[in-house]
C-alpha cells in the first residue's frame, strides 16, 4: 500500500512540474519594472478595414535599409510585417498627448519615463536601442490626407515611429493602445531635426512615438501638416505631396516647411507667403538691389527621388502683365546645390512668349499673362517620356533621361526650382502637388 501511494505521489509531482513548465513557456509578456507597463499581444485586426498604404511605402517598410541610423536598425527578416498581430500597451491616459493637423508643440522628453520598450519595436521586426524616455501622441485623420510630421529644435538624435492603431479607454484612468502596423519610421542621423512622411493616410487613428536612447533626453518642437488628397492634383493619381500654402503664416516660406528651402541658405531673401486668409499663395520677385546669391531662389523638395513609375506634377502659376517667370526640374540634388543635375528649364518671358530648354534643344510656347494657369508635367519613366501642359494643352515632350543641355542624363526627378532670374521677374505659385498614377 505504501509503495502504491509513493508511486502516485511521484506521478502527481511529475504532472505538476510539467504543467508549471508549459505555462512558463507560453508566457510572452516581457519582464516589467516600475517604469515599463505590462505589454501583451492581442487578437489580430482592428474595427473596420486594415489601412492599405501605397505600394512604395509598403515596399519601403519591408526592405528599408537603415544601417546608417544609430537607433533603428534593419527589418529583422523578409517576413511580411503586415501579417503580424496587434501589440497592446497599457499606459496612463494622462501621458497620451493629442496631435492634430496644424499642431505646433514644444515639449521635452525628460518629463516622462520609458513606456514603449524595445520589445514593441521587435514585434514589428525592428531591432532598436530605444529604452530611454519617450512621448506618445494620439493622431486622428478625418479625411484622406498627405501628412508630414516635423521634429525640430532637438539636441539629441531622437527617433519617431508612426503606428496605425486604436485607443481604448481602460480602467483606472489608463488607455489601451493597440498598435496594428508601422506606417513610417525616421532614418535621419541628425541631432537637430527629423521627419515622418510625407505619407498618404486614410481616415483613422494613428499613434506617434518619439523615443530615445537611455540618458538621451531632449527638448523638441513637433509640427504636423496635412493636405487633403486631390487638393489641386491630377485625376487618376494618388497624391504623394501637396501644398496650397493656407496653413502657413505670412512671410518667408522656408522656415515654415521642410519641403521649401532656399537655394543659397545664406540668402537674405526668400519666397514669401501672401494672399488672403482663405487663399494664400507663394510670391517671388526679383530684388534689384540684391546679388544673384541673395535673390529669392527656392527649391520645392517633394521627398521622392523617383526613377520608375508614372508621375504628375501640377501647380497653378500667375504671371502679371509685363513680368516674367522661371522654374526648372531638378533631377538630382547635391550638397548645398553646388552641382545639381538640371532637367528641363522653363522661361516665361514678358508678353506671353516662353521656351523650354531640354536635351540641348529649345521648344517655344505661348501663354496668357495676367491670369492663373494650370501647369502640368507628366513624367512617365516607364516609357521614358515627359509631357509639358499649360491649361491641358500639350506644349512639348521629351525623353525623361534628357538633362537641360544633352541627352544622357539620369532618369530621375527630385525637386522643382523657382527663381525670379530676370530684372522684371515676378510671379505667384499655388496648389502645387506631386502624385503617382494608379
Amino acid at each position: 500500500m505504501k509503495t502504491r501511494l509513493f508511486f502516485v505521489a511521484i506521478v502527481l509531482m511529475f504532472i505538476g512540474y510539467s504543467c508549471q513548465d508549459e505555462s512558463t513557456t507560453e508566457s510572452i509578456a516581457p519582464t516589467t519594472t516600475d517604469d515599463t507597463p505590462v505589454m501583451t499581444k492581442t487578437d489580430p485586426g482592428l474595427d473596420g478595414p486594415v489601412q492599405e498604404f501605397p505600394l512604395e511605402m509598403s515596399e519601403t517598410l519591408k526592405k528599408m535599409s537603415l544601417n546608417d541610423h544609430p537607433i533603428v536598425a534593419n527589418e529583422a527578416t523578409e517576413e511580411d510585417i503586415t501579417t503580424r498581430s496587434d501589440y497592446s500597451i497599457i499606459v496612463p491616459s494622462s501621458i497620451v498627448r493629442y496631435l492634430g493637423c496644424g499642431s505646433d508643440i514644444t515639449q521635452t522628453l525628460s518629463d516622462n519615463i520609458n513606456r514603449v520598450s524595445n520589445s514593441v519595436y521587435a514585434h514589428f521586426g525592428y531591432a532598436t536601442d530605444l529604452n530611454g524616455r519617450d512621448e506618445i501622441y494620439r493622431f486622428t485623420v478625418t479625411q484622406s490626407s498627405v501628412v508630414t510630421i516635423n521634429l525640430t529644435n532637438t539636441s539629441r538624435n531622437l527617433a519617431m515611429v508612426l503606428f496605425r492603431g486604436s485607443v481604448q479607454n481602460y480602467p483606472n484612468s489608463t488607455y489601451k493602445l493597440n498598435l496594428s502596423s508601422v506606417v513610417d519610421v525616421t532614418n535621419s542621423s541628425s541631432e537637430h531635426s527629423d521627419l515622418v512622411g510625407p505619407v498618404q493616410l486614410t481616415p483613422g487613428t494613428y499613434i506617434l512615438v518619439i523615443d530615445s536612447k537611455i540618458n538621451q533626453s531632449s527638448s523638441y518642437r513637433l509640427r504636423a501638416t496635412c493636405t487633403a488628397v486631390n487638393s489641386g492634383c491630377v485625376n487618376g493619381t494618388n497624391t504623394l505631396l501637396a501644398d496650397n500654402f493656407n496653413q502657413y503664416q505670412y512671410g518667408n516660406v522656408s522656415p515654415q516647411s521642410y519641403y521649401w528651402e532656399k537655394w543659397f541658405s545664406s540668402s537674405v531673401n526668400d519666397a514669401v507667403v501672401t494672399g488672403s486668409a482663405a487663399n494664400k499663395y507663394l510670391y517671388l520677385e526679383h530684388k534689384s538691389a540684391a546679388t544673384s546669391a541673395n535673390q529669392p531662389n527656392v527649391l520645392w523638395r517633394h521627398g521622392y527621388r523617383s526613377t520608375s513609375g508614372n508621375y504628375a506634377i501640377k501647380m497653378s502659376l500667375y504671371i502679371p502683365s509685363n513680368r516674367s517667370a522661371y522654374f526648372s526640374m531638378q533631377k538630382r540634388l547635391t550638397y548645398k546645390n553646388t552641382d545639381n543635375e538640371y532637367g528641363a528649364r522653363f522661361f516665361f518671358n514678358a508678353g506671353g512668349q516662353g521656351r523650354v530648354l531640354i536635351g540641348g534643344s529649345t521648344y517655344n510656347f505661348t501663354y496668357t499673362p495676367g491670369t492663373w494657369m494650370t501647369i502640368q508635367l507628366s513624367v512617365n519613366f516607364n516609357v521614358n517620356r515627359t509631357y509639358f501642359y499649360i491649361n491641358n494643352v500639350q506644349k512639348a515632350n521629351w525623353a525623361c533621361t534628357s538633362y537641360h543641355a544633352g541627352a544622357n542624363g539620369s532618369k530621375s526627378i527630385e525637386a522643382l526650382q523657382f527663381y525670379p532670374y530676370a530684372s522684371n521677374s515676378a510671379f505667384f505659385v499655388d496648389n502645387i502637388c506631386f502624385s503617382k498614377y494608379w
